[in-house]
């Protein structure tokens, strides 16, 4: 017979279990995303490439570059570009243009369903095939070998707007509250929205601030511009587009673009991390008091890299 004190085990338990189960990465159900701050995973398959090979044309092998999508943005087939770097093409028997290739399939996102369980993002395994050192060396020599991915991805991210038809009434009962800090939600993306606040700005209209931060280990692109830092006005770069659904929206600080969408710089070179805060304006016409879903699209071209070395040894 099953004791009292199992019996209490066993149900918490099961309460324990039932808690955590549905709640993904994010942690709650209030959540539309399971959030974190990466987009795609690099790793290099053990093995591909070896620890170390042979001179003289002796040792064929390959480099194998894993890719998993653990952000929430699907990448389109061709959107994302990988490339071999740290050796000669002709010292290994390729060609230049056997060292990169595109990602000819969709690369899905990771995704949180209606219970929140996750669901992984799509894997591909990009193989240089058949490289092999023929040269001759004198004694044993290292060389860098890093795979450096340029892929187009996005994150979005919500909150809401309290919207009041006496926006000076401080002490009326409502079902939401002008002036303060909002919840918002960002997707998982190496760019995030971080904060999102509120305050009446007149009798008629409210303003919200929200802040861009770079919080992933890579490098930021202006979208469609392939990840070229050549082109210094392609870096940090970032495209944004705003939506309150509510006409008259206007926000400041959004380059090439219109009101509600165009370019921002984030502060920071590099990998440094960086950010930038965006104001908008909403003229308000209400007759009643209510929550407004306020959307922000981030778009942008990201570069990550990830490296290794190859050991070539003097096979004498």
């Amino acid at each position: 017979m099953t004791t009292k004190p199992m019996l209490v085990l066993m149900t918490l338990t099961a309460l324990l279990l039932a808690g955590c189960q549905g709640t993904g990465r994010s942690g709650s159900l209030l959540n539309p995303f399971l959030g974190g701050s990466t987009g795609v995973l690099m790793e290099y398959e053990i093995g591909a490439p070896p620890e170390s090979v042979f001179d003289g044309g002796t040792f064929p092998f390959d480099v194998v570059v894993k890719l998993k999508n653990d952000g929430e943005w699907d990448i389109p087939a061709g959107g994302a570009t990988l490339s071999l770097s740290g050796i000669n093409p002709t010292e290994f028997g390729a060609s230049p243009s056997a060292l990169v290739q595109a990602v000819p399939e969709l690369l899905e996102a990771t995704r949180k369903d209606s219970e929140g369980n996750v669901i992984p993002g799509a894997l591909y395994f990009a193989t240089f095939s058949n490289l092999n050192y023929g040269g001759d060396l004198v004694g044993n020599r290292p060389f860098p070998v890093r795979a450096d991915l340029c892929y187009e991805y996005g994150t979005r991210a919500t909150s809401s707007l309290c919207v009041r038809k006496n926006l000076r009434d401080s002490g009326q009962e409502t079902v939401c509250e002008v002036n303060e800090d909002k919840e918002v939600y960002s997707s998982g993306a190496p760019i995030k929205v971080t904060s999102f606040q509120q305050a009446a700005a007149g009798s008629d209209k409210v303003s919200f601030t929200f802040t861009i931060a770079h919080k992933g280990n890579g490098n930021i692109f202006k979208p469609a511009s392939s990840c070229d830092s050549a082109v210094y006005a392609n870096r940090n770069k970032v495209h944004v587009v705003v939506d309150s659904g509510l006409p008259g929206l206007n926000c400041r600080g959004l380059q090439e673009g219109s009101a509600t969408e165009g370019d921002v710089l984030l502060s920071g070179e590099g990998k440094s991390l960086g950010e930038r805060a965006i104001t908008c304006t909403q003229p308000l016409d209400a007759q009643t008091d209510f929550e407004q879903v306020v959307d922000i699209t981030l778009t942008y071209d990201y570069r990550d890299d990830v490296s290794t070395t190859l050991l070539v040894k003097d096979s004498q």
